[in-house]
């Protein structure tokens, strides 16, 4: 066994067995660097950190110039151990590291499971909604399409001048569907730039711009966890001259009766010249800033930061950072699908944003969303490709609670395309997020065990929180704390009344829920497998309630591709 020692920064061995050696290893400098070097040197190229955090993992890929080198983590702060292991192992597997299976499966029962012997396609075959078709709106009057996946329809209303404007679309975490790519906290969450493409493009139609925004105030998420989806509304009011314009844009829960709630607003002016900016030199600054930590592993980083980006908002190609100031090259995904009919593609000019976040974000440290913008000039409409400059505004101290950042935007010849200027981020609350996710569903019930029941058939309304009694597991039993249930079609059937002849004569005793996915609070006697704090799905009866208690073998571990809903 080679083993290269960051006392001399090379390969010992006999030294290994000298107390003044371990002595030295105390007290002297550590030359992790020059450890690293000698690895390199003998070809190794994977690196896996054995001990309770992730210091040395970082330590190295920052010292990784070119992002050649695989870093993983046997143990991370705030994840579960084994979990961390296993994606650590499949990561290794990945990167062509020979596994030895048979002995990761010798201490468990398993089941050999043979598997398609044809390649999987990979394609996704999503169904998108044309936004071209007429709709019918509440009170059966006709809205015109406005053509834009965001906006939704213009509303012709009765009783306006018609210099307002008014839109109505429905957002989902699939529609459109790369706003599934985008979550904070495992929950899609629409992003700013959503706002910023919304307000561009309601002015545009409205009247021939150029537009700018000012003032835009971001003011809680929209997140797009329930499966409805939100109704969101977009106003755009009337200034002077028609020059300044007012918007806001507000949602609902889709079908739901609860009062609007507003997200963003802002002013639209009309610049009366374009913003001044010299043309880039672009490669004299890709080499005066040098290169950053690598694509892949800003956003691992952001992701074990809570905001989690799919492949439609990975746009990064290219990033280049000195002290406050950094440097990107975006392109936008083939996921975002064509960029015709935006003015900012939003997963665009959110790539663009993340090279601002370069800046921030540090390890461990959570991640920050924006709140307000305070101008922003484009002079056409973004290409697919281009180049971002951020400058984190001086006294904005890095990990600190807010931030604000500058970004200017140009084509890859270096051609000014726009300046977004104030750019005001603040760390996101958990907490904060969390209720925004289930505001306007039903009210969060107390710290005691519940489960959904029916106080009588037929009548939806009468669905209810009802108290349960948590029962301790027996013999080859879990017990599971029920993070997300599954609706079928047949709790419908029961709530409406329509199997009385098979359901319960006392509607109270009536189970909801079958499909469900958790975490293990108490384990049995002869449970093999399962321990407490495990992440699993599994089926039972009843499963829509706070704790459900099961036999083991109803239940699996969660894979880690996949998550809680």
């Amino acid at each position: 066994l080679t083993f290269i020692s960051t006392l001399r920064g090379a390969e010992v061995s006999t030294e290994l067995t000298d107390p003044e050696y371990w002595v030295a290893q105390v007290r002297a400098c550590v030359r992790y660097r020059q450890g690293l070097a000698a690895l390199r040197q003998r070809g190794m190229n994977h690196f896996l950190e054995i001990g309770p955090s992730t210091t040395l993992v970082g330590m190295g890929r920052a010292d990784d110039a070119e992002g050649s080198g695989v870093w993983l983590a046997s143990q991370k702060a705030g994840r579960e151990a084994w979990a961390q292991l296993l994606e650590s192992l499949g990561r290794l597997y990945e990167a062509g590291v020979a596994i030895d299976w048979a002995g990761f499966d010798r201490p468990y029962a398993r089941r050999r499971v043979v598997l398609p012997t044809y390649p999987f396609q990979r394609q996704r075959y999503w169904l998108e909604t044309n936004p071209h078709r007429q709709r019918r709106i509440s009170g059966g009057s006709t809205a015109q399409s406005a053509g834009h996946p965001l906006l939704g329809e213009r509303l012709r209303l009765a009783g306006l001048t018609g210099l307002e404007a008014y839109y109505q679309g429905h957002l989902q975490a699939h529609a459109p569907h790369y706003l599934q790519d985008h979550a904070a906290l495992g929950s899609p969450i629409v992003p700013a730039t959503a706002y910023v493409e919304m307000a561009l493009s309601a002015a545009g139609m409205a009247a021939e711009g150029p537009w700018q925004i000012t003032n835009m105030a971001i003011a809680e998420p929209l997140l797009l966890g329930d499966p409805g989806g939100a109704i969101v509304q977009t106003t755009l009011g009337y200034g002077e001259r028609g020059t300044r314009r007012p918007f806001q844009i507000f949602s609902h829960a889709a079908g739901g009766d609860g009062a609007p709630r507003l997200h963003a607003s802002g002013l639209l002016t009309q610049p009366e010249t374009a913003p001044v900016s010299e043309p880039l030199a672009v490669a004299a600054l890709w080499q005066q800033l040098g290169p950053a930590e690598s694509i892949g592993a800003l956003y691992e980083r952001t992701a074990a930061s809570g905001l989690e980006y799919g492949t439609t908002f990975r746009g990064l190609q290219r990033l280049a950072r000195r002290d406050n100031r950094a440097l990107g090259l975006v392109e936008l995904a083939e996921g975002g699908m064509a960029s015709s009919g935006y003015i900012a593609h939003p997963a665009l000019l959110d790539s663009c944003l993340q090279v601002g976040g370069a800046l921030l974000n540090g390890a461990g440290q959570g991640f920050y969303l924006p709140v307000g913008i305070e101008r922003l000039t484009l002079t056409r409409p973004l290409p697919h490709r281009l180049l971002a400059l951020a400058d984190l505004r001086p006294a904005q101290a890095e990990g600190g609670r807010n931030a604000t950042i500058d970004l200017q935007l140009y084509a890859e010849d270096g051609t000014p395309i726009g300046v977004l200027e104030g750019l005001q981020l603040l760390r996101a609350d958990p907490q904060r997020l969390r209720e925004s996710a289930t505001r306007g569903g039903v009210p969060a019930p107390s710290d005691a065990p519940f489960r959904v029941g029916l106080r009588r058939y037929g009548v939806l309304d009468d669905l209810a929180l009802l108290p349960l009694e948590r029962r301790a597991p027996g013999v080859g039993e879990v017990e599971v704390e029920v993070q997300a249930s599954g609706l079928n079609f047949k709790d419908v059937l029961f709530a409406l009344g329509m199997l009385q002849e098979i359901a319960p004569k006392d509607p109270q005793q009536q189970p909801f829920g079958y499909e469900f996915a958790g975490k293990v609070t108490a384990v049995g006697e002869a449970v093999v497998g399962l321990r407490v704090g495990d992440e699993v799905f599994g089926l039972a009866l009843g499963s829509m309630a706070s704790h459900i208690t099961l036999d083991a073998w109803r239940v699996q571990r969660r894979p880690l591709a996949l998550s809680m809903e």
